[in-house]
């Protein structure tokens, strides 16, 4: 895998979250008796009962959620930390961390760290070259 993305992996995860969190969030509002429709031409003879088919899907989209939250977690607070540490240079290091683990951009991250653009994209192509190195050494 790149290092660049391992490093963009809690974003990806946190947007599956948020649509996963929506999807449930709507399965259960179908639950309720304001989650039927009413509007049918035709009144069923027999109807079927829902409930145990959307807590199916309910269960098993909650089970994938709590599995994401989870890899989440462990990207920000191990992975992702444990990399970056690799970093052999200090304001490689620095500009790395602030890249990719705050929503500052690039000339934000820049005017952080008192360095001109174009030095901190060298800096952070460098810190970039130590992580994919460590990602190598390990497969």
């Amino acid at each position: 895998m790149r290092a660049e993305e391992v490093l963009r992996e809690p974003e990806k995860l946190a947007r599956r979250i948020v649509i996963l969190s929506r999807e449930i969030e709507g399965a259960r509002r179908s639950l309720e008796p304001g989650g039927v429709d009413y509007s049918a031409d035709r009144v069923q003879a027999s109807p079927v009962d829902k409930y145990p088919a959307v807590m199916d899907v309910i269960i098993r989209k909650e089970e994938q959620l709590a599995q994401l939250v989870t890899r989440r977690r462990w990207l920000i607070y191990e992975r992702i930390p444990g990399l970056i540490a690799k970093v052999e240079n200090d304001l490689a290091r620095d500009i790395i961390a602030a890249y990719y683990t705050t929503d500052a951009t690039m000339a934000e991250v820049s005017e952080m760290c008192h360095v001109s653009n174009m030095t901190a994209y060298r800096y952070r192509a460098r810190g970039m070259a130590d992580i994919q190195a460590a990602l190598d050494a390990e497969n």
